[in-house]
């Protein structure tokens, strides 16, 4: 925040809070996450990057054990519903800015299918599983695509959308 003349236009200053918040949500530090992003949205508010790792955050906070301990604790009385939508919101926006996000659109495609919502679910897997460049995000893609399809029952696509996975 020291950076002058302008924090917001450091592309360094962004790295390095993208650096920090990956770090600290993938360690599970979610309190500690929580402002470092409220800041780097302060400074980036329309970054795709920023507005995936925020999406991370909303979809990791409304998983099972997250949720059972915000809940006991007091700490966050939001349930995993509220925290989806907000995560599916700022997947879509993160998408919107950089099209090209693939694993934007898987992850806003598990949630989709998370809200039961899987006819939109699967339309944004299907584009995430033909462009996805490596075969860990094809994988993810493909698995949750035949989640989606078989929700919609589809069983068939599901079936190949699964053997797709497996295969990978």
């Amino acid at each position: 925040d020291a950076v002058r003349p302008d924090p917001g236009k450091d592309q360094a200053v962004r790295l390095w809070y993208l650096a920090t918040i990956t770090y600290l949500l993938e360690i599970g530090e979610f309190a500690n996450a929580d402002p470092q992003i409220a800041r780097a949205r302060l400074l980036f508010p329309d970054d795709p990057d920023i507005l995936f790792e925020h999406g991370y955050y909303h979809e990791g906070f409304a998983s099972p054990h997250i949720q059972t301990a915000a809940l006991e604790s007091g700490a966050d009385m939001r349930g995993a519903k509220i925290h989806l939508d907000e995560a599916e919101d700022l997947y879509r926006r993160a998408v919107k800015g950089n099209p090209e996000f693939v694993e934007a659109r898987v992850h806003r495609g598990f949630v989709l299918s998370l809200l039961g919502q899987h006819r939109n679910a699967a339309e944004e897997l299907r584009l995430a599983a033909s462009t996805a460049a490596g075969p860990q995000l094809r994988y993810y893609a493909e698995l949750f695509l035949g989640h989606a399809e078989e929700s919609l029952g589809n069983r068939g696509a599901a079936r190949e959308h699964y053997a797709q996975a497996a295969a990978l």
